[in-house]
């Protein structure tokens, strides 16, 4: 009986969310495997909500038997106190309170790799009760940001707000279709009775693609052959009952050998990953989970874990993988947005002459009633909602107040609102700079021709950290302090924040740029020429 053991706490994203659950599972000192004979399984699900669920592009699966997504006292407690556990938990919340009307039904989220734009990276798929108060459900999915319930024969599927589509039809992969769906069916089986369940399978596509593209890892990363990845993982099972605090994962591997690589080279890739400054918060959270037993056949590997301590670990280890999936969503979905509201700028700009708000939108001293993102909608096709704005009141008016809540989802900059920062409703975290020299700072209409120091060396508008959120009606922005500018900048996990220039670029700047350099992007006319890193 072998007995391996492995030093690291958590990884980022190998390969995507992948090698994040290896590190995970095999990422504890103390771990023994065992060799062992697996059984085949079958497992019995709702074919026509797994039709829908399943295209050649589908990624994750995560599988929520609702009635029993229950938590003990003690969990709940500590991750109400944990603020990076509060957007996990919000839009559960939300899930709930959207699907009240189905409050015993059985949901199924498909993640995708989208294959075109018109793609929706997430989709909530559910077979259809009897006597369903449709009316009712899309009453409660609006409230909670979901799109209108869409019926397709047995089943009813739904995407948060701002996708283009909820079909699972894509132009990519039909032959690989069969086999993608006996792996996912395969994955299932493993974890069929628990409440919440959490599949990955790798598209065929994208593996080749890796294998293709990059035949080796990066040298940062080991130079492991990129295949010891694409075979040494065919699909990821994850189990959880939080009634119970029970946690399980299942690894398939292509076969034997390459079960045995990818071990074999674990230690070498755990430990490279390990010394990443961006994993240290994640040490508590794996080290709160106590191994019950682990059984490693010839091709296939299954841990359980039980006795999870700490802030609700199996919730946080889960989302933190998938969330390695979700990132890069997120952040095309953030650049698609901020393309289109600089685009929408500079068509007011055309229609005007001026950058908003104009003239007859201000106060006799130069003030705004309501913020540039109002003045835009016309150009986003929000011409409707900008009808129902009083243009002559402020925008907390007792008029006016009455459509904070109707915040168009562009001016989300979340596309996947299961990753996204709680922020109060109507709130949103896109602003333009403001103070002395700013585009959107002064109480005078601004033309592209004031911005002496160039359309391209000079800042729209940030994504700021949810705590600097604004109402999106408000003529309120980003007042940075001059003493240190990126302060209320929101990062992403390259460190970056994002930012739209004036002449309609979007571009990810490092936190660390120098203070005078982003100081110099946020004037227009303080004569310094600006070299971006």
């Amino acid at each position: 009986m072998p007995s391996r053991r492995f030093n690291s706490p958590f990884g980022p994203r190998l390969l995507a969310l992948i090698s994040i659950l290896l590190l995970i599972i095999f990422g504890k000192p103390s771990m023994l495997w065992a060799q062992a004979t697996a059984g085949a399984a079958t497992v019995a699900i709702d074919e026509n909500v797994f039709k829908q669920a399943v295209n050649p592009t589908t990624i994750v699966l995560v599988q929520l038997d609702v009635p029993r997504l229950t938590l003990p006292k003690d969990v709940q407690d500590a991750l109400a106190a944990d603020k990076d556990a509060q957007p996990l938990l919000s839009w559960l919340a939300s899930i709930r309170s959207a699907f009240e009307p189905m409050s015993d039904a059985r949901l199924t989220m498909s993640i995708d790799v989208p294959f075109t734009e018109a793609q929706s990276p997430v989709r909530i798929i559910t077979a259809q009760p009897k006597g369903l108060d449709l009316a009712k459900l899309n009453e409660n999915l609006a409230v909670y940001r979901f799109s209108p319930a869409v019926v397709e024969g047995e089943t009813i599927s739904t995407a948060p707000t701002g996708n283009l589509s909820t079909s699972n039809k894509v132009l990519v992969g039909s032959d690989t279709l069969p086999g993608h769906r006996s792996a996912f069916s395969a994955a299932i089986a493993t974890v069929k009775d628990l409440p919440v369940q959490i599949l990955i399978v790798p598209p065929a596509y994208i593996s080749s693609t890796y294998e293709d593209l990059m035949p080796r890892l990066p040298d940062a990363w080991g130079g492991t052959p990129t295949k010891t990845i694409t075979e040494g993982v065919q699909w990821i099972a994850v189990g959880a009952d939080p009634a119970n605090m029970r946690l399980q994962v299942t690894i398939q591997s292509k076969n034997a050998v390459a079960a045995e690589r990818l071990l074999a080279e674990l230690p070498k890739l755990t430990k490279i990953i390990s010394e990443s400054p961006q994993l240290l918060r994640l040490k508590p959270t794996v080290n709160s989970l106590k191994v019950s037993s682990s059984v490693i056949n010839q091709d296939r590997i299954e841990v359980s874990f039980s006795e999870v301590q700490g802030l609700g670990t199996m919730t946080g280890v889960v989302m933190e993988a998938v969330s390695a999936l979700i990132d890069p969503l997120n952040v095309r979905g953030k650049q698609n947005r901020f393309k289109q509201l600089a685009l929408a700028v500079h068509n007011y700009a055309d229609a005007n002459n001026v950058l908003p708000p104009n003239k007859a939108a201000r106060r006799a001293d130069g003030s705004s009633y309501l913020s540039w993102r109002v003045h835009i909608l016309p150009y986003l096709g929000e011409s409707k909602l900008y009808s129902e704005f009083k243009l002559d009141e402020p925008w907390n008016s007792q008029h006016n107040l009455k459509l904070l809540d109707k915040m168009p989802d562009l001016f989300s900059s979340y596309p996947v609102p299961a990753f996204s920062p709680a922020t109060e409703r109507g709130y949103t975290t896109i602003v333009a700079p403001t103070g002395e020299g700013t585009i959107f700072g002064g109480n005078q209409p601004v033309q592209f021709g004031h911005i002496k120091d160039g359309s391209s060396n000079t800042i729209f508008f940030v994504e700021v950290k949810p705590e600097r959120a604004v109402p999106w009606t408000a003529p309120i922005d980003y007042e940075f302090p001059v003493a240190n500018p990126a302060e209320g900048l929101a990062l992403g996990s390259d460190g970056k924040f994002l930012c739209a220039l004036s002449d309609g670029a979007v571009i990810h700047l490092p936190a660390n740029v120098p203070k005078e350099t982003l100081l110099h992007l946020f004037q227009m006319n303080d004569g310094h020429d600006v070299k971006l890193p």
